[in-house]
């Protein structure tokens, strides 16, 4: 969780909500399609790259849930 806030965007972390770690998978909610689209692009574009350097357990990817209540 703390790899997760240090290397996240303010503009993505205001909306995540980390949900848990289950078998090496990060599960990440976010409140709409958009939000988890932006979430996306940013792993893709190295975001995923700086939480596995930070983490302190392995993190073999990171599950985007949508949920509507999530706020930061």
């Amino acid at each position: 969780m703390e790899a997760w806030k240090t290397a996240t965007p303010d503009q993505i972390s205001d909306y995540t909500q980390i949900a848990g770690l289950k078998a090496g998978k990060l599960i990440v909610m976010v409140p709409g399609a958009a939000q988890r689209h932006v979430v996306d692009r940013w792993l893709k574009s190295g975001g995923m790259s700086e939480i596995q350097a930070l983490a302190r357990v392995p993190i073999r990817g990171i599950e985007l849930r949508i949920s509507p209540q999530t706020t930061g």
